[in-house]
């Protein structure tokens, strides 16, 4: 997953609608337009999209069933006709809609999303002479590349704190 996030942010970088972003975090879910990956694109198999979706392992840990509906239930025969098995056939159908959704945190604008972990993060080719402030994506962009990550609970206040140490600075909010 790393790498498909990896590869969608240096694509993102050159988006015009982009900002700022010093990594990516991901949701799951319903998604159009261009933030997102399609989750078949990044899972090579309905099983390791029902582990996602389901757990591993067996009991009350596990789920057993998807609830499939755009809206919220307002009664529980609501609730059990858009329940559907888990199973390959069901799955596959609803992977087929779900997305990998990224989220390019702008560290500027969004201080609750920073800590949340980063699926690939910015590397800057170089250790700046001097302390220099980065307010936009294309002169960040200048600096270096966004890189794959190893999965170690990396957020963004660790990729920003890291930059610093590179000496560049990009504003908190």
């Amino acid at each position: 997953m790393t790498a498909k996030v990896t590869a969608w942010a240096n694509l993102w970088a050159n988006h015009p609608n982009a900002n700022i972003f010093v990594g990516v975090s991901i949701s799951f879910g319903y998604r159009k337009g261009n933030t997102c990956i399609p989750f078949l694109d990044v899972f090579d198999s309905t099983d390791e999209v029902i582990k996602i979706v389901a757990g591993v392992g067996s009991g009350d840990n596990v789920a057993n069933c998807l609830y499939i509906s755009d809206e919220h239930p307002k009664t529980i025969a609501d609730l059990i006709e858009n329940l559907i098995p888990i199973n390959s056939q069901s799955v596959e159908k609803q992977a087929q809609n779900i997305k990998v959704i990224c989220r390019p945190v702008n560290p500027i604008t969004e201080g609750s999303n920073r800590g949340k972990n980063t699926y690939t993060q910015f590397k800057p080719e170089q250790t700046q002479p001097n302390l220099r402030t980065v307010t936009t994506l294309s002169e960040l962009m200048t600096l270096g590349q966004y890189i794959q990550v190893d999965s170690n609970s990396l957020n963004h206040n660790h990729v920003l704190n890291l930059l610093e140490y590179h000496n560049i600075y990009i504003p908190r909010k």
